[in-house]
């Protein structure tokens, strides 16, 4: 097969960039609803470019002096894939439980992040929630304070984990990592919630104390204000947090090896 030129790929990202606009923007009238799921086919179309250029491209240009280490077409490519479910996890495969308040959505889309930290680095971990959080943002309706708490939220779920796993990589290792992870990120939701988001909630929604407190009087009857923290966190964020990166971390469990064996097979490092 003809070599592909770094030229033909760059054309071919556009081209698909226009295209996944277009495709989107049929079925969604306001640009808002269509970004997240544009930049999910475009990352996906990344991901593929990335892997036939390894296979089939001219990467003679390319080479310099020295090995990179991270910035690798198999690493790029991971990270492609994993920001682009990241981002189908968290728009898409959600959904509200009846004993938690309406506004938690239940949602692994950590997951993803938590692969890349296993496969690579911490650095790719943050990149997929980085991304994830980025593509939200200027939609935000929290002032990017919801935002920067889920991310930080997330970082504080996967640093742990990869930290003690790398330490010896084997299954009991992954498994208290995980654990420690879950531990570190239900606390900095905690204090997320405690510190940043209801404050905010608060200040900037209708009816502010009330009606935060009124929504959640059908769970709790006998919450108030002076008691809507000890409520609201220790019965709501403290059990949700902790059913999310449980759940998040059996399915990392399970698709750690065969996906690590499907990137091996697929690309080469380079």
């Amino acid at each position: 097969m003809t070599k592909i030129s770094l030229i033909t790929l760059i054309t071919l990202i556009i081209t698909e960039v226009l295209a996944s606009i277009q495709i989107v923007s049929i079925f969604y009238q306001r640009p808002e609803e269509a970004l997240g799921y544009v930049v999910i086919a475009v990352l996906i179309f990344f991901a593929i470019d990335l892997i036939l250029f390894t296979k089939f491209g001219n990467k003679n240009k390319l080479r310099k002096k020295g090995k990179n280490t991270f910035f690798t077409t198999k690493n790029i490519t991971r990270v492609a894939i994993f920001s682009a479910l990241s981002l189908v996890l968290y728009l898409i495969f959600k959904f509200n439980l009846p004993f938690f308040p309406p506004w938690l959505d239940l949602q692994i889309s950590d997951m993803p992040a938590m692969l890349a930290a296993f496969m690579m680095n911490p650095i790719a971990g943050a990149i997929v929630l980085l991304i994830r959080s980025l593509i939200k943002l200027p939609f935000t309706s929290t002032a990017g304070v919801g935002e920067l708490a889920d991310f930080l939220i997330g970082l504080a779920y996967i640093m742990p984990a990869y930290f003690i796993y790398r330490h010896k990589k084997n299954i009991k290792n992954a498994i208290i990592g995980m654990a420690i992870g879950t531990v570190c990120g239900t606390c900095v939701a905690m204090l997320a919630n405690w510190l940043l988001l209801i404050p905010m909630y608060a200040k900037i929604f209708a009816g502010g104390w009330d009606a935060l407190v009124g929504a959640l009087k059908s769970l709790f009857p006998n919450i108030t204000k002076a008691t809507f923290y000890n409520f609201y966190i220790f019965l709501s964020v403290l059990p949700f947090n902790i059913l999310r990166f449980i759940l998040s971390s059996f399915v990392t469990f399970f698709l750690y090896k065969p996906l690590k064996r499907l990137f091996d097979s697929l690309v080469k490092n380079s």
